[in-house]
């Protein structure tokens, strides 16, 4: 289980990675409506800004699958002593209704320290061990990462509800950071992403399951100085709206006063 834990924090730095393209990319159409701009999301200039946003939600929906995992046979997490030689610190345990553990990761990629828990319950009631009373799990993950470009910290935490039922519920907030330097830039990201009613089916395989319901939003907003002349080059934010249905998904991508809208079809 904690192999699927350390993983999380490395794919989730990736997916927001990949975000980061998404904010200059899109161009502005002359269209004016309601004080805001439409833009064509079948145009040339929003073509690489689409893919990354379908990419991003391929990304996130492979981490939802994996905390759906974590429902399947649901059980305590089973915690070696060290999970690979390159943990200089490993601790675990249980304490105050929490499974938890504390890592310190280094190779030759990558620095993290992680911090992660995971609880159980039957309604309102706390459970050392889950059964088939059990009706949620919540994950918190906190994680600062050092990566050849940029560094960064992670604070997550989200719950899955219904697990005694015909639908698993996701809902939970994350916040990110990142700093760096990449192509004769410094950067600055901030992330915020929040989950809610994220609706699965309990029936079928998990590892492809696709939500039925509810909505994905993600508010990114950066900075970049260029070093050659320590020159800033402002402030740009983008707000990414993706409402999930059982066939497919809608996205409302907004920058300034510009917004791009469009459906994407299963499977992304």
């Amino acid at each position: 289980m904690l192999d699927k834990w350390k993983s999380t924090a490395i794919v989730i730095f990736l997916l927001l990675f990949s975000l980061t393209v998404i904010s200059s990319c899109g161009k502005k159409s002359t269209s004016s409506e309601e004080g805001t701009t439409a833009g064509d999301p079948d145009s040339p200039e929003f073509a690489q800004t689409r893919e990354m946003v379908d990419d991003a939600v391929g990304e996130a929906l492979g981490q939802f699958r994996i905390g759906l995992g974590f429902t399947d046979g649901l059980q305590p997490p089973t915690l070696p002593k060290l999970q690979a030689p390159n943990d200089s610190t490993y601790e675990w345990g249980y304490q105050n209704g929490w499974w938890w553990c504390y890592i310190e990761y280094s190779d030759s990629t990558y620095e993290i320290t992680l911090s992660d828990s995971v609880q159980f319950r039957a309604g309102e009631e706390v459970q050392i061990s889950p059964d088939s009373t059990t009706t949620e799990m919540e994950f918190r993950l906190y994680a600062e990462v050092s990566y050849e470009i940029c560094t960064f910290t992670l604070g997550y935490g989200v719950i899955y509800s219904g697990l005694n039922g015909d639908t698993i519920t996701v809902d939970g907030e994350g916040d990110y950071d990142f700093t760096g330097s990449y192509s004769g830039q410094d950067f600055y990201y901030h992330f915020n992403e929040t989950l809610e009613e994220v609706t699965f089916p309990v029936a079928g395989d998990y590892e492809e399951a696709y939500p039925t319901s509810g909505s994905l939003t993600v508010a990114v907003v950066e900075n970049f100085t260029n070093l050659s002349n320590n020159d800033p080059q402002g402030e740009t934010s983008w707000s990414i709206q993706l409402t999930f249905y059982s066939d497919h998904y809608h996205v409302r991508a907004q920058q300034g006063s510009t917004v791009y809208e469009y459906d994407q079809s299963y499977p992304v």
